[in-house]
C-alpha cells in the first residue's frame, strides 16, 4: 500500500503520477509503502526487487534494501503510533 504523511496522519494514496523524466522521493514523513504478507524469505540485511506497474502496463524494477521494523531512529517524525 502507498501512503503520504500528512500532518499526523497517513493518508493511502492509490497512484503517483509523474511526467516524463520527473522522479519522486519515497521515504519517513513523506510518500512511503506498507508492504504486508511477506515471504519469510525475506530478511532484514538482504535486498530484493521492487515492481511497480505502471499505468499503461509496463513494468518496472528497482533493488530494495530490506531494514527491520523501526530501523530509523525516528522513522516517521512527528507521528503519534
Amino acid at each position: 500500500m502507498m501512503h503520504e504523511t500528512k500532518g499526523n496522519t497517513m493518508v493511502e494514496i492509490d497512484r503517483v503520477t509523474l511526467a516524463p523524466g520527473q522522479s519522486v522521493d519515497f521515504g519517513p514523513g513523506g510518500k512511503h509503502l506498507m508492504v504486508f504478507g511477506l515471504s519469510p524469505d525475506l530478511v532484514a540485511g538482504k535486498s530484493t526487487l521492487i515492481r511497480f506497474k505502471l499505468s499503461n502496463g509496463d513494468t518496472i524494477a528497482a533493488p530494495l534494501k530490506i531494514e527491520p521494523a523501526g530501523a530509523a531512529a525516528d522513522p516517521m517524525p512527528g507521528m503519534k503510533m
